[in-house]
């Protein structure tokens, strides 16, 4: 992650380069940018607050024991529609809001689900 590569000093910044507000981390990325909380916020997906602050792989653990494999299987989708999303922007300039990354989540699961 960029947090690595300035710990490292490979690089001078530590921030998200979409919301210039966190550092940027996996839990930030996922988590804690405001392209995924829209992300998540749209998708109806959420989590108790105590799991603000858990790392990103307990926060996946926890996640997936505690719902069903429907809401997984979105919220995994969703995962990659953030990353997707984020390279992107980084790679192509190409910016979309969390609105954007959730109507993709949802797309592309109707048209998953409408093959035989």
């Amino acid at each position: 992650t960029i947090c690595n590569l300035h710990y490292r000093r490979t690089i001078g910044y530590a921030t998200c380069r979409r919301c210039q507000s966190g550092a940027k981390t996996s839990e930030h990325l996922f988590r804690n940018c405001s392209i995924a909380k829209e992300t998540w916020e749209r998708l109806n997906i959420v989590w108790p607050a105590s799991e603000e602050h858990t790392n990103f792989t307990e926060w996946l653990k926890n996640f997936f024991e505690s719902h069903s494999i429907v809401i997984c299987r979105m919220f995994v989708c969703a995962l990659w529609g953030i990353r997707t999303s984020r390279n992107r922007f980084i790679h192509e300039g190409e910016m979309r809001s969390g609105s954007q990354v959730a109507d993709f989540v949802t797309n592309y699961l109707h048209e998953l689900d409408g093959l035989t």
